[in-house]
């Protein structure tokens, strides 16, 4: 990768195509609200409310989070803004004349909450905001002008300073504290050194403040016999009872016990902090599992030194000064075949499927799902490419943390090249290597709900680049489905990017539930980039299947084909309940035999926007049916195949643009709709991807970006908006494939050929 690339274009589509987790560090001033035109459509910093300001930058700045190491940081600088009067028509801005002459009103009036000439705080306001959304906010720094820009006020100071604020992802990074330092006044030094000595009148302690500052082992991360090192373990030593009076004075020593499994077999350091400063001691020798290492340290002054460690078996569970702690990790390796010492802290030391199962499952104990809980929060697991076997001895894996304070964030990411060493994240190629989580051929997973994988309370799981593969054929009878997203309350997360769904059978052995790949009863499932092919139910939902009012399903350039539901509704999806927003989908190559059969049907509140649904044979009752609640399409192609009809007349708003044939009348047609039935679509075949057919009659109109965006939210105020905030705004201006549409020019469909 080059360092010295410029790369210009929106912030957003840039970062979207960066690797995961490829960038140290970012430095960046966003456009500040409401200062300046850019002239430039979707710039940042002209929304009309700061609300939608805040918005824009955490939806930019999230994706940075993706693409930012896990010890990388992220320095933001950031200016306030004041309610204004509205009358900006004669300013004329120096740097940039074209942008506000003329302007004859300041966004800026528009501020919830402010009067005018109130500060709104937009800095702190996006500080909290990002914090909200997973950041670390670490601290907040002034940047002082000795030269400021001056302000043509007369009742207040003018402003000399702006906001830095350094974020993280992890509570872990490399920070360079000694960069930065100043050297301390040999003075000083003296006058701290006395201030300690015994005897002195500071040496004892003062009622209700703490106590003395001495020498400590530290937990720092970093350093290695006196040099910074990026990604050393931690170690944090048991300490027993000084020798010689308090810890730092003169003459004291103490003998510290290091137990495997708190230090990496890498580390080779101690941090000590005296006299309120870092020191690093070379000497400790490198730590190997099942050992013990004994020493003493001996403070004399400002020198400190080590004894020869002695070095024992670790064979116990408790040492002096307390009970040794499970090893936590700040991520988790795995392979197909566990490695090294198999605890997952690396890919030398790589956990297997078994250690991978024991570590995600709870199946409802209280007392393992809050442990598991503690070690995954917020961590993120790599997975190499194989075959893992999670649903095994006719028992899938349950994952729910019920009694934990909040949703626990895990991230499991595939892709990566089994021949990866060390901490080593470059080799990752989901074309090429293909992670999947198989069930296993004798496995009726049915301890968990006849599931590979079951969701429950607390629990907010991202897959990224992996494959669910059920290993059934289209004739085998079978029971297990990939995922049940079940939390009792609702507050279960689900999100798939870049992974794929297929060979899953539920219901051929006399179930009656459907959704092969994905069932939601309570919970949100997030599908980005993500195909579902060879599923097959006998209930409703050869793929997906929603049952509860509070399930919502969230799709984007999502393919769904060759799925099957014979003898029932919603051969693809059937959405029984809840909410289900879709944008870039095409659904087709489905195939069933029963009288009601149709692709995409249900009771939900459905929102369609760019998408595709395509009969087949066996579907004459058409490829879309909303029949109970609310519902909206915009910009969307409906074709009938071999069927009779497309598009069963249920509670179906348009919102304008669709293209479609043969629907029943009344199912809410505007005049920007465009009714096909005269001209024929190509047959049902996919190309890249994605659904591919030609204008050769009239359309009625086209629709723009801004149409369907605005559509979307008329939908409904929350969920719509929801929506819209995951996909992203620019999301809706390409194809399925990625390709940038012609904004003011979209073709109806997942697919647009650049009209």
């Amino acid at each position: 990768m080059r360092l010295d690339t410029i790369i210009n274009r929106d912030a957003l589509c840039a970062l979207r195509e960066l690797p995961a987790e490829s960038v140290h560090c970012c430095v960046t001033s966003p456009p500040y609200y409401a200062l300046r035109d850019y002239g430039m459509d979707a710039q940042i910093g002209r929304e009309d409310t700061p609300e939608q300001y805040i918005a824009r930058l955490v939806e930019v700045f999230r994706e940075l989070k993706r693409v930012l190491r896990p010890d990388g940081t992220f320095w933001l600088n950031i200016a306030d803004t004041y309610c204004g009067t509205g009358s900006k028509g004669a300013y004329t801005d120096p740097k940039n004349p074209k942008g506000r002459n003329g302007q004859s009103l300041s966004l800026a009036r528009r501020a919830a909450g402010c009067k005018q000439k109130d500060l709104i705080g937009i800095p702190w306001l996006l500080a909290f905001a990002l914090r909200s959304d997973g950041w670390y906010l670490r601290s907040a720094i002034i940047w002082q002008k000795d030269n400021p820009m001056p302000e043509s006020v007369r009742d207040r100071p003018s402003r000399c300073y702006e906001n830095v604020f350094l974020l993280t992802k992890s509570k872990s990074y490399y920070y360079d504290a000694a960069a930065i330092a100043e050297p301390i006044a040999p003075t000083t030094a003296a006058r701290y050194r006395g201030g300690r000595s015994a005897g002195h009148k500071y040496d004892g302690e003062v009622p209700g403040q703490g106590k003395v500052q001495g020498v400590k082992i530290g937990s720092y991360q970093g350093y290695t016999n006196g040099e910074v090192v990026s990604g050393t373990s931690l170690i944090s030593p048991f300490i027993t009872v000084p020798e010689g009076g308090k810890a730092g004075q003169n003459g004291c020593t103490y003998t510290a016990i290091v137990a495997p499994g708190k230090a990496g077999t890498t580390a080779t350091f101690v941090s000590l902090n005296y006299l309120g400063e870092d020191l690093v001691l070379p000497g400790i020798p490198e730590l190997k599992p099942a050992k013990c290492y004994e020493f003493t340290l001996k403070v004399e002054g400002s020198i400190i030194s080590i004894s020869e460690p002695i070095v024992s078996p670790w064979d116990s569970g408790t040492l002096p000064g307390g009970d040794a702690e499970e090893l936590q990790l700040a991520a988790y390796y795995v392979k197909e075949q566990p490695a090294g010492n198999a605890t997952g802290m690396d890919w030398d030391n790589a956990m297997g499927v078994d250690a991978l199962r024991n570590l995600l499952q709870t199946n409802g104990n209280s007392d393992i799902s809050n442990a598991n809980a503690v070690k995954l929060d917020g961590k993120k697991i790599y997975v190499a490419a194989g075959s893992y076997e999670m649903a095994k001895e006719n028992s899938g894996v349950k994952i729910e943390y019920s009694g934990y304070s909040k949703q626990v964030e895990i991230t499991i990411e595939g892709g990566y090249d089994p021949s990866s060493t060390g901490t080593d994240l470059t080799k990752r190629d989901i074309s090429k290597h293909t992670t999947a989580f198989v069930r296993n051929a004798g496995s009726g997973a049915s301890a968990t709900s006849n599931s590979l994988l079951v969701l429950g309370n607390q629990t907010n799981i991202i897959f990224d680049g992996c494959t669910f593969n059920g290993q059934y054929g289209l004739n085998d009878a079978g029971s297990v489905r990939a995922v049940f997203v079940a939390a009792g309350g609702g507050d279960a997360t689900l999100q798939l990017n870049n992974c794929v769904i297929k060979n899953f059978n539920r219901g051929s052995d006399g179930g009656t539930d459907g959704g092969a790949a994905v069932k939601v009863s309570k919970g949100r499932v997030l599908l980005n980039d993500v195909e579902m092919v060879n599923n097959k139910a006998t209930g409703r939902g050869g793929a997906i299947t929603t049952t509860a009012a509070n399930s919502f399903l969230f799709m984007n350039n999502c393919l769904l084909h060759e799925n099957y539901a014979p003898t029932a509704w919603g051969t693809a999806i059937h959405a029984g309940n809840g909410y289900v927003c879709m944008n870039n989908v095409t659904v087709l190559g489905t195939t069933a035999t029963g009288g009601n059969s149709i692709t995409v049907n249900g009771d939900a509140y459905f929102m369609l926007a760019n998408t595709t649904i395509v009969g087949n044979s066996g579907n004459p009752n058409g490829v879309f049916r909303a029949g109970g609640r609310a519902s909206t399409v915009v910009n969307s192609l409906f074709a009938k195949g071999a069927g009779s009809r497309t598009i069963y007349a249920g509670n179906i708003t348009s919102g304008g643009y669709n293209v479609y044939q043969a629907a029943d009348a009344g199912w809410g047609a505007v005049s920007t709709d465009t009714d096909y039935s005269s001209q024929t679509l190509p047959a049902a075949t996919l190309t890249d991807g994605v659904y591919q057919w030609t204008v050769t009659a009239t359309i009625d109109e086209f629709a723009t970006k801004q149409a369907v965006i605005d559509a979307v939210k008329s939908f409904d105020a929350t969920v719509g908006q929801q929506f819209i905030n995951w996909v992203g705004e620019n999301g809706f201006g390409v194809d399925q494939r990625g390709v940038a549409r012609n904004v003011n020019k979209m073709q109806a469909g997942a697919y647009d050929a650049g009209l």
